[in-house]
């Protein structure tokens, strides 16, 4: 037998007595069903009640925040209490946990006149509630779900900040740069290759300074290609992957080094990987050690690959 089977307000009673039953029986039976409802009935009240205190609208939720409170609560369409979320108009549940002046409310349910789901949440502050913030929106209709806040810009471009130095990644962390143009160098000088044209969402490199800034900490993959005209065969050519900004000085962290065997142009690949903090900067940089020569220019030609891979 199920709660919904049972008669609480009238507890079945026979009608009549059958000969040779002693009537005292029955009234006993009657007393023993009338305790057992009265039992289920309290069951079912305080089943009710460990799923929340139903509030009123004579009720006040500034009010829910002291020790020995219940830390659950909930109402309905037709009786809302004040000082709920401005735009909660539904059923409604309610957590909280009692914590003095810094007690904490968290509201669930239906928002406004469209009963779509929705969270809700503020703390008690010194003493004194704060707004509530929604927090989490959605349309069951459309089967989405909306976050009412904008990803603010940490270091490095826009990005979800998880923790200290903790990042969702995206697409800032990337880079494509170029030479758009022809770059001279002079002989047996160590000249930094400026990329003159890229595709670089987060803003990272520079185009002026040719150096490209680490926008969080992490691996960094670093590849790319320098093609030289080559002015004489014997020319001995080279190629860094160099820390800092100052040309010629500073760590490596690659270095190719080829001697040209004709006056055809000559192609250097450069590849590595770069562990840093934020705000790491590296350049690329190339030399004709006998000859004056030229950097040629093309996408495909002489060109820079920044991928982040991991943060460590």
């Amino acid at each position: 037998m199920s709660l919904a089977d049972i008669k609480f307000n009238n507890p079945p009673h026979l009608s009549t007595i059958p000969d040779g039953v002693p009537t005292e029986y029955f009234a006993q039976e009657a007393e023993w069903q009338e305790d057992i409802a009265k039992k289920l009935r309290t069951l079912r009240d305080n089943a009710f009640s460990r799923h929340g205190v139903l509030l009123t609208s004579a009720d006040d939720l500034d009010d829910l925040d002291a020790y020995g409170e219940v830390e659950q609560y909930k109402w309905n369409y037709l009786s809302l209490p004040t000082n709920r979320p401005e735009s909660v108009a539904n059923n409604c549940a309610m957590l909280v946990t009692h914590d003095g002046d810094q007690a904490t409310q968290l509201v669930w349910g239906g928002d406004d006149s469209t009963t779509e789901p929705a969270i809700w949440m503020r703390r008690k502050d010194a003493g004194t509630w704060q707004d509530w913030k929604k927090f989490i929106g959605s349309d069951l209709g459309s089967n989405t779900l909306t976050l009412p806040y904008t990803i603010a810009a940490c270091s490095g471009g826009e990005q979800l900040k998880l923790g200290a130095d903790q990042y969702v990644v995206n697409n800032t962390y990337m880079t494509r740069a170029y030479r758009a143009n022809n770059q001279s160098i002079t002989a047996n000088t160590i000249t930094t290759v400026v990329f003159d044209s890229e595709n670089d969402p987060g803003g990272n490199y520079s185009t002026s300074t040719g150096v490209y800034t680490l926008p969080i900490r992490g691996y960094y993959r670093v590849n790319g290609m320098i093609t030289f005209a080559v002015t004489a065969a014997g020319d001995n050519l080279a190629v860094w992957v160099r820390a800092g900004t100052t040309t010629g000085s500073g760590a490596s962290w690659c270095t190719v080094q080829l001697e040209a065997h004709s006056t055809q142009p000559t192609t250097l690949l450069f590849e590595t990987v770069i562990r840093a903090s934020a705000a790491f900067q590296f350049h690329i940089e190339a030399r004709n050690q006998n000859s004056n020569d030229t950097i040629n220019s093309g996408s495909a030609t002489t060109f820079l690959n920044v991928h982040f891979v991991d943060q460590y």
